[in-house]
């Protein structure tokens, strides 16, 4: 960011959060002892550019390696709090208010978009609309999507292969647009940014399925758990189009499980809360994604989860009777596959047990069975699910078991889930520090037994070559940082206990999300 082009508005901004942040390092620098070398604010030049290095440092490093939620929880509060009473200043052209950060002034954009429409050309009409609706309605930078020459595209290689696509990964010369400089009137961009380029077989003539993917996706750019969508192209060669995304250089989820021993249960857990939140948001919005499996989910870090592959999805309201087995049959409900029920919510919900099991197991489930899709598919309609280890915590075996519950109607609503996820993670880390050993030591059991039950994947991935292995991981169950970290909010949390939250759900309102199967149950809670 370049202080130059904010408004005073925004340097007021930039000079409180460094000195909240400054504050916190320091705070819990003392706190954590050595778990990192962390440079004092006195190592930066005490000038502008130097608090910017700053932030920096702080924001694009110590996130990937260090804990310090507090941090960037009160980053986050101080950023609403502060644009929430200040704004974010006016435009300097039209003195309309800002919008966002980045300092997006629709009106002015929308005209600039429009006196450029002449210049380019997608070939098709249809999609020529869209790009141009997105440009004018575009009211932050994440929703404007361009109309990308194929010749824009440097250094480009093919890394994998989909059943309706295939995918590059590229450099984008001029890159997407960040925000607007005044100073010179035109945009700032990210230049020669990598990108992944998702050309989909036979979308020569434009057809349903590459129109309501894309309409989708872009639909989509605003769930931040979601893969954006940059631009679209067309291979000059085969015709094709092309969806122009953002390239995750960590790969799918399915990816990293196959060479990333997690040994951490709490990282597991907040994993599959990411999880659900991204899908919460998209079952919000009136869809079923249809299409749930680790290949379809991208890993940056653990905080930082994107679903992805919407070809399938559809709006809720929509569900037929012969809707078709699409996607990945082992992570297919039942009703789907043996053709008596239709695709819904709870489809969903039964796709996602199957991958929290992958995730706690990273195991492939029916590994065995996957060759055999006619074998498979009458062994899951009788009942066949994937197997626990023994190690595997009770009630969370509970939360997804119901999730693959044979019927629709007794699998938990997503609301649930994370409710029970987050409550989980809550108590772990807060409440009760004796279930914070007993996790600790399950995950040393873990380390110290660990087998080689990779090959499998390692299969599956062959395509998925030169992928960066995974950072280690964000989350540590030491018990002096969860004293350190949670000793400032404990006293705010005395009202909150695990009993009293799930009282909530023993409502009538929740009767039918809160089955027995589901619930946690507190004597399990305290084998644990």
């Amino acid at each position: 960011m370049n202080l130059c082009f904010l408004p005073n508005d925004g340097r007021k901004y930039i000079i409180i959060k460094l000195t909240i942040i400054k504050g916190l390092v320091e705070y819990f620098k003392s706190c954590l002892f050595v778990y990192h070398d962390i440079p004092t604010f006195a190592t930066f030049a005490a000038n502008e550019e130097g608090n910017l290095e700053y932030l920096t440092y702080i924001e694009d490093h110590l996130k990937h390696e260090l804990p310090l939620y507090p941090i960037f929880f009160f980053d986050r509060f101080i950023y609403r709090a502060y644009y929430g009473f200040f704004g974010y200043g006016r435009c300097i052209e039209c003195n309309l208010l800002f919008k966002d950060k980045n300092l997006w002034c629709k009106y002015c954009h929308s005209k600039r978009f429009q006196d450029n429409f002449s210049k380019w050309d997608s070939g098709d009409e249809t999609i020529n609309d869209i790009i141009r609706k997105t440009q004018l309605n575009a009211e932050k930078t994440c929703q404007v999507i361009e109309w990308i020459p194929y010749d824009d595209f440097e250094n480009i290689e093919h890394f994998a292969r989909g059943g309706f696509s295939r995918v590059y990964r590229a450099n984008w010369i001029h890159g997407q647009i960040l925000s607007r400089n005044y100073r010179d009137h035109d945009y700032i961009r990210n230049k020669n940014m990598l990108v992944a380029l998702k050309e989909l077989n036979n979308s020569s003539n434009i057809n349903d399925n590459f129109l309501n993917e894309l309409r989708l996706n872009i639909q989509f750019n605003n769930n931040p758990y979601t893969l954006k969508v940059l631009g679209i192209s067309r291979n000059p060669s085969t015709k094709n189009y092309i969806i122009v995304t953002n390239y995750m250089k960590k790969g799918s989820l399915l990816n990293m499980l196959s060479r990333k021993k997690i040994t951490n249960w709490l990282e597991k857990l907040y994993l599959i809360q990411k999880i659900s939140e991204g899908i919460k948001l998209i079952h919000d919005a009136g869809f079923l994604h249809c299409d749930i499996h680790s290949g379809n989910i991208f890993y940056e870090n653990v905080s930082e989860i994107y679903i992805s592959d919407f070809g399938i999805s559809i709006p809720a309201y929509k569900v037929t009777s012969d809707t078709k087995i699409n996607g990945v049959l082992a992570y297919t409900a039942p009703e789907i596959v043996n053709g008596d029920g239709t695709r819904t919510i709870k489809s969903d919900i039964y796709s996602l047990g199957i991958l929290y099991w992958e995730i706690i197991t990273q195991k492939m489930a029916f590994a065995s069975e996957r060759n055999d899709e006619l074998f498979l598919s009458f062994e899951i309609c009788k009942g066949l699910r994937p197997k626990f280890e023994e190690r595997t915590p009770e009630h969370l075996k509970k939360l997804i078991e119901s999730c693959w519950d044979a019927n629709p109607q007794k699998r938990p609503t997503i609301e649930y889930i994370n409710f029970v996820i987050g409550s989980m993670i809550f108590y772990l880390m807060n409440t009760r520090e004796d279930l914070a050993e007993e996790f600790r030591l399950k995950s040393q059991a873990e380390e110290e037994n660990e087998v080689n039950d990779q090959s499998q994947y390692s299969k599956v991935q062959e395509e998925e070559n030169e992928i960066n292995q995974s950072k280690d991981s964000l989350l540590t169950s030491k018990l002096s940082f969860k004293e350190a970290l949670f000793s400032t909010y404990r006293n705010s949390y005395d009202e909150y206990t695990l009993e009293s939250q799930l009282s909530k759900y023993n409502s009538e309102e929740w009767s039918n999300n809160s089955n027995d199967s589901c619930m946690i149950d507190i004597n399990e809670l305290e084998k644990y």
